[in-house]
């Protein structure tokens, strides 16, 4: 299976089939999406795309990677899948500038 290419920094005027027709130079595409808001219907200037093997998807990456489309220098890179990543609430929201007692040095008087 493909990995999923994640591109950002898409001009609003952008649509699946021009996210496709973007990155067919570098070999068949199997799916090119663009995220948009659910209230609206507008882009949020995020694509995904499969291409047809990783090896093309590199070629692509490294193409499209800081390249100027429209007036917009694209982010490009292989998305990270969920099924990689470890769950760690700490890494999600980190200490939020909260300090316990433990952090303190001082005592709880919590009954």
């Amino acid at each position: 299976m493909a990995r999923h290419i994640h591109v950002g920094n898409l001009p609003d005027s952008i649509d699946n089939s021009g996210l496709e027709r973007l990155f067919a130079p570098y070999g068949a595409v199997r799916t090119a999406q663009i995220a948009r808001h659910l209230q609206t219907g507008r882009s949020t200037g995020i694509g995904i795309v499969e291409m047809e093997c990783d090896e093309r998807g590199e070629a692509a990456i490294s193409a499209m990677h800081y390249r100027e489309h429209q007036g917009h220098v694209l982010s490009v890179g292989w998305k990270e899948s969920s099924k990689n990543r470890v769950a760690d609430p700490h890494q999600m929201f980190g200490p939020m500038n909260i300090m316990g007692d433990e952090m303190t040095g001082k005592e709880s008087h919590r009954r």
